[in-house]
């Protein structure tokens, strides 16, 4: 692969069909490129003439089943970016980091570190059975902020069972992918180097909500509505009619796992009782790390 500078940023040439995304698969005539060779080597760059010049090339096909996920980060007015991702029954893909832009101070570093080595890149093999863990790192200058924001992209764009979470190794916290786009962190004005992990959760791990049970009815004054929540979040049951929220039954209330139960009387959220009818009940759960998951059942009223 190679990096070519196009004036106001790197942009990877490959001629390989990926998942990552900007890639040129030609280096465009009368431009340059930065070539980093791992061993001593003859480059050559045969002059196309006359109908030669005319070759056309046919762009590869993505494998089916690969993917890439794009972080960003943002301190101090300037802006970094790596690439994870998986290219499955292939041998994967890694990119070195290219050098400083030409010129330039050096800004905000995102890079993968695998096997002690930065990368601007790092596509696995096959990560969707969840073993897979990326290594992040993001390189902040000195500056006169005192945070930074990391973001992602095309996160929608991975196959369903792909479910990365962002794990910020200085604190703890987490945040799940699929569900937010952004986490801001504390950094220190002299600079510093902050370590971040990627991890994919397996598919049985992840916040659910089952057994959603509505009973009772008219000859008891009020309707129950029963549900389990497989791990610890904040809650919300709220009572529709027609798309519109008419009565709140559980306002952001955080539950541990387990069976939880609330009750309907058939009224509005002002006490007015409301006409028989079909309405839905919408049961909302959020995770700390920004898991959400929500499912809505019927519910008859009757008078």
């Amino acid at each position: 692969y190679a990096w070519r500078w196009d004036g106001n940023a790197y942009r990877l040439v490959y001629s390989a069909g990926t998942p990552l995304p900007n890639v040129d698969e030609a280096l465009p005539a009368w431009s340059g490129a930065w070539v980093f060779a791992y061993q001593p080597c003859e480059l050559i760059l045969p002059v196309p003439q006359g109908i030669a010049a005319q070759i056309t090339r046919k762009r590869s096909t993505v494998p089916t089943g690969a993917w890439s996920i794009t972080l960003r980060a943002r301190a101090n007015d300037t802006t970094g970016e790596a690439i994870i991702g998986s290219l499955p029954g292939g041998r994967g893909l890694s990119v070195g980091a290219p050098p400083l832009p030409p010129g330039a101070q050096e800004g905000v570093q995102v890079v993968v570190v695998r096997n002690g080595q930065p990368l601007a890149a790092d596509l696995r093999n096959d990560s969707r059975a969840g073993g897979d863990t990326w290594d992040i790192e993001v390189r902040v200058p000195a500056g006169e902020n005192d945070s930074a924001t990391l973001w992602w992209q095309d996160v929608h764009r991975a196959p369903r069972g792909v479910n990365p979470v962002l794990v910020d190794l200085q604190t703890g916290e987490r945040r799940f992918l699929r569900h937010t786009s952004a986490y801001t962190f504390a950094t220190s004005r002299q600079g510093g180097v902050y370590k971040f992990r990627v991890e994919l959760l397996p598919t049985g791990s992840l916040l659910r909500i089952t057994g959603v049970r509505v009973s009772g009815g008219r000859s008891q004054g009020s309707y129950t509505v029963s549900f389990n929540v497989n791990a610890g979040a904040q809650v919300e049951v709220t009572v529709l009619s027609a798309g519109k929220v008419v009565r709140k039954l559980m306002q952001t209330v955080t539950r541990s796992a387990g069976i939880q139960q609330v009750s309907w009387d058939g009224r509005d959220d002002k006490g007015i009782a409301l006409p028989a009818g079909a309405y839905m009940v919408e049961v909302k759960a959020t995770a700390t790390d920004g898991q959400v998951a929500r499912v809505a059942v019927p519910i008859v009223l009757t008078r």
